[in-house]
């Protein structure tokens, strides 16, 4: 509950109203300061930025990034079974599925995740809500259905110092390995809030498809929104800072161990370079996310 009070107050710091809600970043990364909370009618947020102000403030519904409205070949006990395997519960009913085409010939990812609990449930409820997710591969050819590969277990997703935790979307750009391997990407939402603002944070995790597991390669943040409140003015509204870092993660022609380098970049910084070590992405270089180092990676 204190975690979910937190979220609500970030989201009213950061979201005050939905005017001018259609504006679009030319430069995603920007800080600026603002007179008032109202200075973020006049902030240029990115295609994610946009999507988590109309989600979490005005309720409006934004792309399902999940695929829960499935193709009417697939089924949700299909998918569950698929990609739970032994650990496919009897009982569906409290589970949610989702299932996107990716850019591979007749593949899709799929997600398995509990059916998340409306508000009087959960008030209902006094045990701990259990969350997690575990992602699939099926192939879809000629009206069939195969399962080609599965996470071997479920992860879980923890609040962690005051920080909430929640699946996005998938991220359906190709994420090539070789010519022949490729990987399945998800994106999650790291949020905290202050008495004076919050961070919103997402991280991409990246998940190789090797033979019939599934097994994570990279876990690299993505975007960044800051909203840090300052000094006070005489009209008793607050002064505040608003910082947007957006980054994005090229496939190089360039191998190290037979796997392509993946190069994450942000405007105006130095890049981060990640290389194959034999069994997962690894960088030497620094983050490029300021935003993430300061408000999330030393509380995780």
């Amino acid at each position: 509950m204190k975690n979910g009070i937190l979220t609500l107050l970030f989201c009213m710091f950061l979201f005050p109203s939905a005017a001018n809600s259609a504006r679009k970043a030319n430069n995603p990364n920007i800080t600026k300061k603002a007179k008032s909370l109202d200075g973020i009618e006049e902030f240029p947020l990115t295609e994610e930025g946009q999507g988590h102000w109309d989600d979490q403030m005005h309720g409006i519904d934004v792309a399902d990034g999940l695929g829960k409205t499935l193709p009417k070949v697939l089924s949700k006990a299909q998918i569950v079974q698929c990609t739970m395997g032994s650990a496919a519960p009897s009982d569906m009913s409290n589970m949610e599925v989702g299932a996107v085409a990716l850019p591979q010939k007749d593949l899709w990812a799929t997600i398995v995740m509990p059916r998340e609990k409306a508000y009087e449930e959960r008030r209902l409820d006094l045990g701990e809500e259990r969350r997690f997710y575990r992602l699939g591969v099926m192939k879809l050819a000629d009206g069939k259905v195969e399962c080609v590969a599965k996470m071997p277990t479920s992860v879980e997703l923890k609040d962690v110092d005051g920080i909430s935790l929640k699946v996005d979307r998938f991220d359906k750009a190709n994420f090539k390995l070789n010519q022949n391997d490729s990987a399945v990407a998800l994106r999650l939402v790291y949020n905290v809030g202050y008495s004076g603002g919050g961070a919103m944070c997402e991280e991409l995790r990246a998940y190789r498809i090797s033979g019939k597991d599934l097994s994570q390669v990279l876990a690299t943040p993505m975007y960044c929104f800051i909203n840090l409140a300052g000094d006070w003015n005489d009209d008793g509204t607050r002064e505040h800072d608003y910082t947007q870092e957006k980054a994005i993660l090229h496939v190089e022609k360039k191998m190290t161990k037979g796997v392509f380098n993946w190069r994450k970049s942000v405007k105006g910084r130095r890049p981060q370079v990640f290389k194959w070590n034999g069994s997962t992405f690894i960088s030497k270089d620094k983050e490029p996310l300021a935003g993430f180092q300061d408000h999330f990676a030393w509380r995780l």
